[in-house]
């Protein structure tokens, strides 16, 4: 996650074969959550565990 302004970014960051972190944008952090909740309201394809 990326802070620009008072907005924040979601990237998935994985290591290439050469060993080096490649970086890919997802969505805005805002959206990500959104759809988030859209999905556990309708009890489709998320599995939520509590935050301890």
């Amino acid at each position: 996650m990326r802070q620009r302004g008072n907005k924040y970014y979601v990237y998935s960051i994985e290591k290439g074969q050469d060993g080096k972190v490649k970086e890919h944008y997802i969505d805005p952090l805002a959206d990500v959550i959104e759809t988030y909740v859209k999905l556990k309201d309708s009890n489709v394809g998320i599995r939520s565990t509590p935050i301890r």
